[in-house]
């Protein structure tokens, strides 16, 4: 509880115990790939093969949802169920006037992605593409601000991100995009 983030009822400490497992096994990386290195030289530790066990079962055990808590964090689960995703794609996609679209609780990416592309006209589906890449993408760069730097943004915050990526690329010239541009509106 005290290494949960702050927004999850936690202190939003480190977990030290995690990340001196991580520190020791980067030392190992360094010193198996970079001979340089002052450490390389010195006696192999006979605990690193036991750590990367105890690693790989810590990252099974503790592979909740760095955005909800609540469920295992599968790419499906973080970019399109998780109720932090799914009130992103909700806000975006109902400014847009296309809330239709919004992903299932249980849906898979993939068959969500294409199945709702075949609801779009022709001429925006390159442009919807973009989008859920822009939104994939915010999402994970949330996740992983949150994951590595106990920092978060909330999901009107990461909207923002997306439309102002978006507005970028419509001034860069991708005008397909224009439909989703918060001042557009789907046609």
């Amino acid at each position: 509880m005290v290494c949960s983030p702050k927004d999850h009822g936690g202190l939003g400490l480190p977990d030290l115990r995690t990340l001196g497992y991580a520190l020791r096994l980067r030392w190992e990386w360094k010193r198996r790939t970079d001979p340089s290195v002052a450490w390389a030289p010195l006696p192999l530790d006979e605990t690193v093969d036991h750590l990367l066990i105890v690693c790989v079962c810590i990252v099974q055990v503790e592979a909740a949802c760095a955005l909800c808590n609540q469920h295992d964090e599968t790419d499906d689960h973080l970019l399109i169920v998780c109720v932090f995703s799914r009130d992103v794609w909700s806000r975006l996609l109902m400014r847009v006037g296309l809330l239709r679209l919004n992903p299932l609780g249980d849906s898979a990416l993939q068959d969500w992605w294409i199945s709702s592309r075949k609801q779009i006209p022709h001429r925006f589906r390159r442009a919807f593409d973009s989008v859920v890449i822009f939104v994939s993408w915010n999402v994970w760069k949330k996740r992983n601000d949150r994951t590595f730097n106990g920092r978060g943004r909330t999901t009107v915050q990461v909207c923002g991100a997306i439309f102002d990526e978006i507005r970028d690329c419509v001034t860069a010239g991708f005008n397909g995009l224009t439909v989703f541009a918060p001042d557009g509106a789907f046609g």
